[in-house]
Protein backbone atom coordinates (compact mmCIF):
# COMPACT_ATOMS: atom_id res chain seq x y z
CA UNK A 1 0.00 0.00 0.00
CA UNK A 2 1.13 3.53 -0.74
CA UNK A 3 2.26 5.82 2.07
CA UNK A 4 2.24 9.03 0.04
CA UNK A 5 -1.30 10.04 -0.87
CA UNK A 6 -2.95 7.95 1.84
CA UNK A 7 -4.72 9.07 5.00
CA UNK A 8 -3.02 8.89 8.38
CA UNK A 9 -5.56 6.29 9.51
CA UNK A 10 -4.84 4.10 6.45
CA UNK A 11 -1.11 4.30 7.11
CA UNK A 12 -1.70 3.46 10.77
CA UNK A 13 -3.67 0.35 9.80
CA UNK A 14 -0.95 -0.70 7.33
CA UNK A 15 1.67 -0.31 10.04
CA UNK A 16 -0.12 -2.28 12.74
CA UNK A 17 -1.73 0.63 14.55
CA UNK A 18 1.34 2.88 14.78
CA UNK A 19 0.39 6.37 15.94
CA UNK A 20 3.18 8.01 13.92
CA UNK A 21 3.91 6.69 10.42
CA UNK A 22 7.29 5.03 9.99
CA UNK A 23 8.27 7.49 7.25
CA UNK A 24 7.68 10.45 9.57
CA UNK A 25 9.73 8.87 12.36
CA UNK A 26 12.62 7.96 10.07
CA UNK A 27 12.82 11.21 8.11
CA UNK A 28 12.48 13.50 11.14
CA UNK A 29 15.16 11.58 13.04
CA UNK A 30 17.48 11.92 10.04
CA UNK A 31 16.77 15.63 9.63
CA UNK A 32 17.40 16.21 13.33
CA UNK A 33 20.62 14.17 13.25
CA UNK A 34 22.05 15.63 10.05
CA UNK A 35 20.51 18.98 9.35
CA UNK A 36 19.86 21.17 12.35
CA UNK A 37 22.92 23.27 11.50
CA UNK A 38 21.77 23.68 7.89
CA UNK A 39 20.29 27.02 6.85
CA UNK A 40 16.79 26.90 5.41
CA UNK A 41 16.05 23.26 6.19
CA UNK A 42 12.43 23.58 5.10
CA UNK A 43 12.78 26.67 2.92
CA UNK A 44 15.41 25.54 0.39
CA UNK A 45 14.11 23.08 -2.19
CA UNK A 46 15.75 19.70 -2.56
CA UNK A 47 16.40 17.90 -5.83
CA UNK A 48 12.95 16.97 -7.16
CA UNK A 49 14.20 13.80 -8.85
CA UNK A 50 15.73 12.54 -5.59
CA UNK A 51 12.56 13.43 -3.69
CA UNK A 52 10.43 11.46 -6.18
CA UNK A 53 12.78 8.47 -5.89
CA UNK A 54 12.33 8.52 -2.11
CA UNK A 55 8.56 8.76 -2.57
CA UNK A 56 8.51 5.69 -4.81
CA UNK A 57 10.81 3.65 -2.58
CA UNK A 58 8.84 4.48 0.60
CA UNK A 59 5.60 3.51 -1.17
CA UNK A 60 7.26 0.12 -1.77
CA UNK A 61 8.26 -0.08 1.93
CA UNK A 62 11.95 0.39 1.10
CA UNK A 63 13.75 2.90 3.28
CA UNK A 64 17.37 2.51 2.15
CA UNK A 65 17.20 5.61 -0.10
CA UNK A 66 15.88 7.67 2.80
CA UNK A 67 18.50 6.45 5.25
CA UNK A 68 21.35 6.90 2.76
CA UNK A 69 20.30 10.35 1.54
CA UNK A 70 22.97 12.92 2.42
CA UNK A 71 21.14 16.08 1.32
CA UNK A 72 18.97 17.34 4.18
CA UNK A 73 16.97 19.44 1.71
CA UNK A 74 15.93 16.28 -0.13
CA UNK A 75 14.83 14.77 3.19
CA UNK A 76 12.89 17.88 4.20
CA UNK A 77 11.42 18.11 0.69
CA UNK A 78 10.23 14.52 1.03
CA UNK A 79 8.63 15.35 4.34
CA UNK A 80 6.85 18.39 2.87
CA UNK A 81 5.67 16.26 -0.07
CA UNK A 82 4.27 13.67 2.34
CA UNK A 83 2.14 16.30 4.08
CA UNK A 84 1.08 17.91 0.79
CA UNK A 85 -0.08 14.57 -0.62
CA UNK A 86 -2.05 13.38 2.40
CA UNK A 87 -5.52 12.36 1.22
CA UNK A 88 -7.08 14.34 4.05
CA UNK A 89 -5.90 17.24 6.14
CA UNK A 90 -4.01 16.60 9.36
CA UNK A 91 -6.51 18.90 11.05
CA UNK A 92 -10.11 17.91 10.43
CA UNK A 93 -12.73 20.45 9.44
CA UNK A 94 -14.15 20.16 12.97
CA UNK A 95 -10.86 21.40 14.40
CA UNK A 96 -10.76 24.25 11.89
CA UNK A 97 -14.22 25.35 13.00
CA UNK A 98 -13.04 25.60 16.62
CA UNK A 99 -9.96 27.69 15.87
CA UNK A 100 -11.70 31.05 15.27
CA UNK A 101 -13.86 30.60 18.36
CA UNK A 102 -10.81 29.73 20.45
CA UNK A 103 -8.88 32.73 19.17
CA UNK A 104 -11.69 35.08 20.22
CA UNK A 105 -11.89 33.74 23.77
CA UNK A 106 -10.88 36.24 26.40
CA UNK A 107 -8.15 35.04 28.67
CA UNK A 108 -8.62 35.90 32.30
CA UNK A 109 -5.66 36.62 34.51
CA UNK A 110 -5.58 33.71 36.94
CA UNK A 111 -2.62 34.90 38.97
CA UNK A 112 -3.32 35.78 42.56
CA UNK A 113 -1.43 38.19 44.74
CA UNK A 114 -0.21 36.80 48.03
Amino acid sequence: EAVFGSTLSQISQQEGGALVPRFLRVVTELIEARGLDTDGIYRVSGNLSAIQKIRCSVDQDKYSLVVNEEDVHVLSGSLKLFFRELAESVFSSLLYEGIPAGSQTEWKDTTHQV
